[in-house]
């Protein structure tokens, strides 16, 4: 008997150990991943159709390039690849898409433009980045239905307290001086080392009630970095990331992966083939059958199984037909 937590980890249950184990649903999600991101996504840039020009026609020639270097840049066939196959694993997926100033072409200096000697920071072009992003690291508010809710925490970056100060100006950021990421119960693994720093990402959408959003970066403790509360950074009003889910049963919390509705079939599978296994394995040895102190049992070999009974039956080599 062992300890056994299903896949939420909040249970702790006795379960008795499995003889016999084939893991069959490790090769249905490999399946079922690599035939989901055999449909890879396509896109065609077009002019508006209440604004067809000669201008519209030849920028969307123009852009379809551009779009198409977004793609190689950020190999988004490998990350659809890894994010169809996270989808079947926990039911959810996410890919941010956002802009990064950091990435990109290296700036060149004009000509006649002289350097500052203190500036020593690199500058970039920047790029669209797009990336996976954990989904125990979205944490939306309760709705009635997944995802729903105007407002979700993102834990955002797990930095060295030295870097974030540097990357946030703000020299009064202490470490967290915790090893555990998450303060309930995860069966994923959150740890942190004391002296880091998890910085939070709580966003906002625009809504009825705050018609301009809102996106604050704060850290553990509470302290804020930086926030956007006056305009909403993002011009398409929702979050940063587009999410891909498996089952989204109606009325659940939370999507989850098909791929649970097959575990009591693999559990039972196990048993099964547990139970034939000892079956074959008590069958398939000849036993002697001997009165119980008729002979002495250290004599016999080790291989063959020995069955003792009281007097009145003489010694017998029984042997069964091969299931």
């Amino acid at each position: 008997v062992r300890a056994y937590s299903d896949f939420t980890g909040f249970k702790n249950t006795q379960r008795r150990t499995v003889p016999f184990w084939v893991n069959h649903i490790s090769d249905l999600i490999d399946k079922r991943s690599n035939d989901l991101s055999s449909l890879k996504p396509n896109f065609e840039v077009v002019p508006p159709a209440d604004n067809i020009t000669e201008t519209t026609r030849k920028a969307s020639r123009v852009v379809r390039p551009i779009l198409s270097n977004i793609r190689n840049f950020n190999n988004l066939d490998l990350l659809f690849d890894e994010n169809e196959r996270g989808n079947v694993l926990y039911g959810t997926s996410f890919l941010s898409v956002e802009w990064n100033e950091k990435i990109g072409d290296r700036k060149v200096p004009k000509k006649g433009k002289k350097k500052d000697k203190d500036d020593d920071e690199v500058a970039w072009e920047g790029e669209v980045e797009v990336k996976q992003i954990f989904p125990w690291h979205i944490l939306p508010f309760p709705a009635r239905v997944a995802y729903t809710a105007p407002i979700s925490i993102q834990i955002y970056e797990t930095l060295h307290v030295d870097e974030a100060r540097i990357k946030y100006n703000d020299k009064s950021i202490q470490p967290d001086n915790r090893t555990n990421l998450f303060s309930f119960a995860s069966p994923f693994e959150g740890d942190i080392l004391p002296e880091e720093v998890v910085i939070y990402r709580t966003i906002c959408i625009p809504n009825q009630f705050m018609p301009e959003g809102a996106i604050i970066y704060s850290t553990y403790d509470g302290t804020v970095l930086k926030k956007f509360v006056d305009k909403y950074p993002y011009s398409h009003g929702g979050f940063p990331w587009e999410m891909h889910t498996d089952v989204t049963a109606y009325g659940s919390p939370f999507p989850y992966s098909i791929m649970n509705n097959l575990k009591p079939m693999q559990w039972t599978y196990n048993l099964l083939g547990g139970m034939i296994k000892k079956a074959i394995f008590l069958t398939a040895h000849p036993k002697w059958m001997v009165t119980r102190g008729s002979c002495n049992i250290q004599s016999l070999a080790n291989a063959i199984t020995i069955v003792q009974h009281k007097a009145g039956q003489r010694p017998e080599l029984a042997r069964y037909d091969v299931v």
